[in-house]
C-alpha cells in the first residue's frame, strides 16, 4: 500500500476532539500517522488511496478521514468518544466551509436536532436571499441499498436510515417542504451488489438534487481502493 505522507494530512475539528480525550493513546498528528505507518505492512488489504479532488485542504482533510477509516475498519483503533458516521458528517461540515470560504454572503450552518429542519444535518445560508437558506445537506457514512420498500420495516432504525429506499422517501419529504430549496445527499461509501440495488441507489437521483458519493468504487472486493473524487462540489459553489 502507497503511504500518505504526514503533510498530506489534516484532521477535522471532531478527529481532535477524538483524539485528545483522557482514555486516547494518539494525541497528536505525528502519533496517529506513526501508529498508521506502523500497521501499514498489516494493511496489505488496501491498495491505495487516490484522492482526485482541486482544493488542496479539502484533498488533505479527506486523507486524514481516509486515514481513520481504513484503522476503524480493520479493528487497529476503537473510538472513544465518537462514531465513524459523527466523524464523517463533520468532514462534510469543513469540506462544504473551505469550499464556500470565498463567498463572503455564504455560511455553512448546523442544524441536526434543530426544529424544523428535521432529515438535515447542514443547510448553507446566503445572506443576499430573501428567505435565508438555499441548500441542505443530509450526511450519511454510506448508504445501503439492500433492503426493498416492501421490508423496511423489518429493520431496524438505523439500517432504515441509511437504506436507500428510505432516503429516496427522505429527499421526497425534503422537496415537499422546502419546494425551492436544494437538497444534498452526501455518503462516503454506497454499497451496491446486484443491478436491482443498482436500481434502487441511481433512483436516489430522482429525489435528491445532488447525490455525493465520495469514495467512486464499488468494488469491495480484496484488496480494497479508494477512489475519490467530488465533481459535485462544483454544483453545490454554484447554488450558493
Amino acid at each position: 500500500m502507497k503511504i500518505l505522507k504526514f503533510g498530506e494530512i489534516k484532521f477535522s475539528p471532531l478527529i481532535w476532539k477524538e483524539c485528545i480525550v483522557k482514555n486516547s493513546e494518539l494525541k497528536t498528528a505525528e502519533e496517529i500517522y506513526e501508529y498508521f505507518c506502523e500497521q501499514s505492512d498489516r494493511l496489505a488489504w488496501c491498495k491505495g488511496i487516490i484522492v482526485n479532488v482541486p482544493n488542496k485542504r479539502v484533498r488533505h482533510l479527506i486523507n486524514g478521514y481516509v486515514l481513520f477509516d481504513i484503522l476503524e475498519w480493520c479493528g487497529r483503533i476503537k473510538l472513544v468518544k465518537f462514531k465513524m458516521w459523527q466523524l464523517f458528517e463533520d468532514l462534510v461540515g469543513e469540506i462544504l466551509r473551505e469550499i464556500l470560504r470565498t463567498k463572503d454572503e455564504c455560511s455553512v450552518i448546523h442544524v441536526d436536532r434543530l426544529p424544523g429542519f428535521k432529515g438535515l444535518d447542514y443547510v448553507i445560508t446566503n445572506s443576499e436571499k430573501k428567505d435565508g437558506w438555499c441548500v441542505g445537506i443530509q450526511c450519511k457514512r454510506y448508504i445501503g441499498s439492500a433492503l426493498p420498500k416492501c421490508r423496511l420495516e423489518d429493520f431496524g432504525s438505523y439500517s432504515r436510515g441509511v437504506s436507500a429506499s428510505r432516503l429516496y422517501e427522505k429527499g421526497v419529504e425534503l422537496h415537499q417542504r422546502f419546494p425551492k430549496k436544494k437538497f444534498v445527499l452526501a455518503a462516503f461509501n454506497a454499497f451496491r451488489g446486484d443491478k436491482r440495488q443498482e436500481q434502487r441507489f441511481q433512483k436516489l437521483k430522482r429525489s435528491w438534487d445532488c447525490v455525493m458519493v465520495f469514495d467512486k468504487n464499488v468494488d469491495v472486493k480484496y484488496p480494497y481502493e479508494y477512489k475519490i473524487s467530488l465533481p459535485e462540489l462544483k454544483k453545490i459553489i454554484e447554488w450558493c
